[in-house]
């Protein structure tokens, strides 16, 4: 369950004010038209709006030359016979052909930026996590961290081979101008590393492969590349770790569900007196009881999932205080929470912007938007809800039919 910040704005969007996203036809430096705003009568408020370039077209691929400075502009006129639009500055590389343009009530980058971000933080889920408890003591960190680590292969080589080694486990060889599938196979057949992730960037044989260690527990080694490459510039292989990521938050408030079990599969859920969690050093504990020899809690959680899965540039982290910042940024978040958090962080600080819109009937007010807000929190932070069947007080009639 991911989406990007592009999709999480669009979604506020459509609940804050007049927006839709169009197809470019042409375009120059002050104009771009488009079908999908020509009409026989002046549609009216265009004028109102901010032109928000993502620098994409329909098809998804790049408009080439294009840079954040030709990011937003103003309408300045609107010509509803041709569906030109006019903006308020020249851009420096003009619209293309089946360029997406979106028109925004919101300013992009001070008003629906701000608030999608903001909300973001205000979203929670709760995840399940196995946890293999370490040593014996009753007081138990529950604190670990996703290592990603960089190998990066530099001076073109042309053949040969190089291993990787996590603590004593050493891969097979792999080929010069191995593939992130072929690293990633190879990682997996290493004890302890079956879940772990690698995805590559640069051009082949100069790769740089970043391993993600998830389903490590704790803080994962630091692999060990053995080189024998061969030809090209000096050919040599570079091992990084470029950082590790909270998998807890450190609110132990935030934690609530535990169960453990014991070898024997005994299983006992909270709430109950059997764990008690606490903050230790910015981490977070949790204090056991127990009575038996427990080997695995099972512990929900309700993680802050303004949380990054996967950005530009190969860097992978989570819980990062920036938060996301670029169109394609992927938040592992449900949309439709997102954009009703988004939402509801605009009326927070922009409602002289969202007033008008509002007033019309068209678009959600405050209250609207709190409670959409509220329902949709509801589903993501409460636990599932037990129903209990009621059996009727009175007996049945059972009725004879035929003989």
């Amino acid at each position: 369950m991911s989406c990007t910040l592009a999709e999480i704005e669009q979604e506020m969007a459509r609940r804050a004010g007049p927006y839709q996203q169009v197809t470019v036809s042409s375009g120059t430096a002050s104009t771009f038209v488009t079908n999908d705003l020509k009409s026989s009568i002046d549609l009216g408020g265009v004028e109102n709006l901010y032109v928000l370039r993502r620098g994409t077209k329909s098809d998804g691929t790049a408009v080439a030359g294009f840079t954040t400075a030709d990011r937003v502009r103003t309408v300045k006129a609107y010509t509803a016979s041709s569906g030109t639009v006019e903006v308020d500055r020249d851009y420096a590389t003009s619209p293309v052909a089946d360029e997406l343009i979106e028109l925004h009530h919101l300013q992009p980058s001070n008003e629906l930026r701000v608030a999608a971000q903001k909300g973001l933080w205000r979203c929670y889920t709760a995840e399940r996590w196995s946890v293999v408890l370490p040593g014996t003591a009753d007081e138990r960190n529950l604190t670990g961290a996703l290592g990603v680590q960089t190998v990066a292969i530099t001076g073109t080589p042309t053949g040969g081979t190089y291993t990787l080694t996590y603590g004593a486990l050493v891969t097979g060889a792999l080929a010069y101008n191995a593939s992130a599938a072929t690293v990633q196979a190879a990682l997996r057949l290493l004890a302890g590393l079956s879940e772990v992730t690698v995805e590559s960037s640069g051009t082949s044989p100069d790769l740089t492969h970043t391993v993600t260690f998830e389903g490590v527990s704790g803080y994962p080694s630091t692999l060990v590349a053995t080189s024998s490459l061969s030809g090209g510039s000096s050919p040599a292989i570079a091992v990084e770790t470029v950082g590790y990521t909270p998998l807890w938050i450190t609110q132990p408030e935030m934690v609530y569900h535990v169960e453990w079990a014991s070898p024997t599969g005994l299983s006992l859920p909270s709430p109950s007196l059997w764990w008690e969690p606490f903050l230790a050093d910015g981490e977070v504990w949790l204090k056991l009881y127990p009575e038996t020899s427990i080997t695995t809690l099972y512990v929900t959680a309700r993680r802050p999932v303004a949380t990054l899965v996967k950005v530009t540039g190969s860097t992978l982290w989570e819980g990062s205080s920036d938060g996301p910042t670029d169109d394609d940024d992927s938040v592992r978040v449900d949309l439709e929470y997102a954009a009703a958090s988004g939402h509801l962080q605009a009326w927070q600080r922009f409602a002289y912007r969202l007033r008008g819109p509002a007033a019309m009937g068209l678009f959600p007010d405050r209250k609207e938007a709190a409670i959409e807000f509220t329902a949709q929190a509801d589903d993501h932070f409460r636990p599932p809800r037990v129903q209990r069947i009621a059996h009727p007080t009175r007996p049945l009639t059972i009725q004879r039919i035929g003989r």
